[in-house]
C-alpha cells in the first residue's frame, strides 16, 4: 500500500484536513498526518530556528488521528521525514486549505510551503485549497477533490512534480472540469486597518484580509489559475520552487 504524508497550515483540527484524509484513504493510500498544533497560515517555507518544536499524538475521542507539531508546516514535513516515518512517503498532500492559494498567494502560503519542502526532498507533492475563505464546510470541496484525484495522481506518475490545486466555490455538479494553468503574476492586494495606539505611541496595522482573501487585481488571460477558478474550473498548476531566472542568466553569461 502506498503511503501519503498529510499536512496543512490551518492546524490539525481543521475540517479540511479530515476531508483530505478521507479522500486520500479512498484511493488506497496509508495516510499519516503530521500537522501544526495551531493555525500557521502565511508562513510560506518558514521554519523554526530559535525554539524547541514539540510533537504530540492527537487523538480526539481517544481515536488516534495523527501528530500535532508546534512548528510550521515546513517543520511538520521535516520532522515527519526525519523522525516519524520509517520510510519516505510516496507523496505529500497539503490541505485542504481554507481560502484559495492563487497567483502570488503561493509565495505566502504555508500550505504550498509544505508541498515545496516535500518536493525539494525528492517527494512528489500536491497543495490543495478551496477558494471560499469564510466557510468551514468542506463537503463540496471533498467531492471535487475526489473527482479530480485520478488526474492529479496521473500527473504525479508522469512528472513526479509539485502541483498547486485550487477548487472553485461551487457545488460539485456545477464544476466545468479541470484546467492546467499557470500562476497569475498580479500583485497581492495589501489590506490593513491603520490605527494609532496613544498609550504605546505606535501605529498599529491590523490585517483585514479575511473577507477578501481571494482579492487580487489579476491580469486577464485564458490560462491563469485565477481565471480558471473564477470560470468554474478546478485549477491545477505545476510549480517550480527553484528561483533561478534562466532567461536572464543566459543573457548575462
Amino acid at each position: 500500500m502506498p503511503t501519503a504524508l498529510l499536512v496543512n497550515d490551518d492546524g490539525i483540527e481543521s475540517p479540511g484536513l479530515l476531508a483530505l484524509r478521507r479522500v486520500v484513504e479512498s484511493f488506497n493510500f496509508k495516510a499519516i498526518v503530521v500537522a501544526p498544533l495551531e493555525e500557521r497560515s502565511g508562513t510560506s517555507i518558514g521554519l523554526t530556528l530559535a525554539e524547541d518544536i514539540r510533537v504530540t499524538e492527537y487523538a480526539p475521542d481517544d481515536e488516534f488521528f495523527g501528530y500535532a507539531c508546534s512548528g510550521t508546516p515546513v517543520d511538520c514535513v521535516k520532522i515527519a521525514l526525519g523522525h516519524i516515518l520509517r520510510d519516505s512517503p510516496d507523496v505529500v498532500f497539503s490541505g485542504i486549505n481554507r481560502g484559495g492559494n492563487l497567483g502570488v498567494h503561493c509565495l505566502y502560503s504555508g500550505t504550498v510551503g509544505a508541498a515545496i519542502e516535500a518536493f525539494i526532498n525528492g517527494i512528489p507533492a500536491v497543495a490543495i485549497s478551496k477558494r471560499n475563505f469564510l466557510s468551514d464546510d468542506f463537503t463540496e470541496s471533498e467531492k471535487m477533490l475526489r473527482k479530480v484525484m485520478p488526474v492529479i495522481l496521473g500527473a504525479i506518475d508522469k512528472t513526479g512534480g509539485i502541483f498547486n490545486v485550487n477548487l472553485p466555490d461551487l457545488e460539485k455538479h456545477e464544476v466545468r472540469g479541470h484546467m492546467w494553468t499557470f500562476q497569475d503574476p498580479s500583485p497581492f492586494v495589501n489590506l490593513y486597518e491603520d490605527k494609532f495606539d496613544d498609550e504605546e505611541r505606535a501605529r498599529v496595522f491590523t490585517p483585514v484580509y479575511a473577507p477578501l482573501a481571494a482579492t487580487v487585481s489579476y491580469i486577464e488571460n485564458n490560462r491563469s489559475d485565477h481565471e480558471a477558478v473564477g470560470a468554474g474550473y478546478i485549477s491545477i498548476t505545476p510549480l517550480d520552487p527553484y528561483l533561478t531566472n534562466k532567461e536572464d542568466l543566459k543573457k548575462l553569461q
